[in-house]
């Protein structure tokens, strides 16, 4: 029979999996489970904080006010979280006002020629800015300190992880309007911070336009051709065939490189695509590639990289087939584990349309 402490870490890790998968449901009846044993007060504290995220990240308020008012809660969470929950719920909830027909926007290249990532016009609270699209900006935009106050970004608080693994100093803050054209967000929270100080150092921008825009603008349907983006609310409600993680809410796609299965994550804030060390156990020992380093830019950070490079890589996923060239495998990376790389800008840039909706977690590639 299993111990008490043996019971809480089972079920801690069961509820934790179906928070990282999104299946926010089940998470909250293990959760209710766990609040049923006799805890001790760090294990309560654990589940008390993992009950407001798991609200939070279901994006129904009414779970969300219910798990913050709740007795359990109120005991044991932290006060300093608390607090801060506190002023999100304070904060009206993010309000999308759409437009009577899809907008659509020219796009412009951020970063080097080939393999750039997504730029586009942006107006924050009035100020019409530069932007960069990024899923996997966590649940929030990002801004720097020094625009944040110039353009009144209202702070709301709480010290914030970078990546899920490194602690800055940012905090959130609330933005009264976002504008992508006629497209309009309310109450939008951004993190406060200089993150993207990696890549603006090179390829100025002002805004990372991340996962919690990008979940309420419907169908986002990017032309390579024309070097434009639509935002549509019509959705073409296709078959899931991605799915999604919370930690920096990433979106991964299961398929193949080569002979060998993988699962990539899908990075619009990448500009280039590329495999990790886990792929390159799976390859046969004898297999001789050639060698060098790299230096990795991403929208937050930079790092070098031993690295070894695939002469030619076939990339097969969601029903389509794309072959890229010198594709770097990365002995230094980070991120989200279990995933076998990223798929970055440079493999959608082959494409003539890229369809994706970031709330019914669907990704479609057209060649023509």
């Amino acid at each position: 029979m299993a111990t008490g402490a043996e019971k809480y870490e089972e079920l801690f890790g069961e509820a934790r999996a179906r928070f990282e998968s999104g299946q926010h449901g089940e998470c909250g009846s293990v959760l209710a489970e766990l609040r049923g044993l006799g805890l001790k007060w760090l294990q309560r504290r654990k589940v008390a904080a993992l009950m407001m995220d798991n609200a939070f990240s279901s994006d129904r308020r009414e779970d969300f006010l219910d798990a913050l008012h709740s007795d359990y809660v109120r005991r044991n969470l932290d006060r300093t979280d608390y607090d801060y929950w506190a002023r999100i719920a304070a904060t009206p909830p993010m309000e999308v006002q759409w437009p009577a027909a899809p907008v659509t926007l020219p796009l412009y290249r951020v970063g080097p020629e080939g393999n750039a990532l997504y730029g586009v016009d942006v107006s924050v609270n009035g100020v019409k800015l530069s932007g960069v699209l990024d899923n996997c900006a966590s649940d929030y935009c990002d801004i720097s300190q020094d625009l944040a106050g110039k353009l009144g970004v209202r702070p709301i608080g709480k010290r914030i992880k970078i990546n899920g693994n490194r602690w800055k100093r940012a905090y959130i803050g609330v933005v009264d309007s976002l504008a992508l054209g006629d497209l309009v967000l309310k109450n939008v929270l951004f993190s406060v911070s200089g993150k993207n100080e990696a890549l603006t150092a090179a390829h100025p921008f002002d805004v990372i336009i991340g996962g919690n825009v990008l979940r309420q603008t419907g169908d986002m349907i990017i032309d390579n051709e024309a070097e434009k983006v639509t935002f549509s609310r019509e959705t073409l409600n296709l078959p899931q065939n991605i799915f999604w993680t919370y930690p920096g809410h990433g979106f991964f796609v299961e398929g193949s490189v080569g002979e060998e299965e993988v699962k990539l994550l899908l990075d619009l804030g990448c500009s280039y695509t590329n495999l990790n060390k886990q792929f390159l156990d799976s390859l046969p020992a004898e297999t001789k590639l050639p060698e060098s380093s790299t230096r990795a830019v991403m929208l937050d950070r930079a790092w070098d990289s031993k690295t070894y490079t695939l002469p030619s890589a076939r990339f097969a996923f969601c029903d389509t087939v794309c072959e890229l060239p010198n594709v770097n495998i990365l002995l230094k990376d980070y991120g989200t584990r279990g995933m076998s790389g990223k798929i970055g800008t440079d493999l959608f840039r082959r494409y003539k349309f890229v369809f994706f909706n970031a709330r019914q977690l669907y990704l479609r590639l057209i060649s023509e």
